[in-house]
């Protein structure tokens, strides 16, 4: 099963078990012995698709700098060793701190080990990044849809 398929399980799964909670308490006990014994089957496999998920999630986030540089340079139309050049130009800059960016809010690194990943910088210039894409996200409409357009990039390859 792909993982976009596991996601879209566990939501349906979800649903389902919350309604099955709710029915219990308005339903006669010889239903609920029927429903519980449902219930519990559904839980069984909702747990088991966590267990999944949370594993995809893990080794994902172990890859994901690299992940994240080669989806921000793709989506400009650059190398990845452009975004770790040392360079003031503001393209390039701006790539780099979208970069910096998603890898803070979507990995578990710390901010020296992005800096250290991206570019080569130290965790302030890291810090300093990602405020400065914030501000520009909600300043800046053209800004704005750059991290937009990066950030359903990342969700649609990480669901494959």
């Amino acid at each position: 099963m792909l993982m976009k398929d596991k996601f879209e399980r566990l939501s349906e799964l979800h649903e389902r078990i919350t309604n099955m909670r709710n029915t219990m308490t308005s339903s006669t006990i010889e239903n609920q012995s029927e429903i519980f014994n449902q219930h519990d089957i559904l839980v069984n496999e909702y747990n088991s698709l966590i267990s999944d998920v949370s594993k995809f999630k893990n080794i994902y986030n172990d890859l994901n700098i690299s992940f994240i540089k080669k989806t921000v340079a793709f989506y400009f139309g650059m190398n990845t060793e452009v975004l770790d050049a040392k360079t003031r130009k503001r393209e390039i800059v701006q790539a780099r701190q979208i970069a910096m960016y998603f890898c803070k809010h979507e990995t578990k690194n710390s901010l020296s080990v992005i800096g250290e990943k991206i570019g080569n910088k130290d965790h302030a210039t890291v810090l300093h990044a990602c405020k400065t894409v914030s501000n520009l996200v909600e300043t800046d409409k053209i800004f704005r849809q750059f991290v937009k357009d990066i950030g359903n990039l990342l969700k649609q390859k990480s669901l494959t």
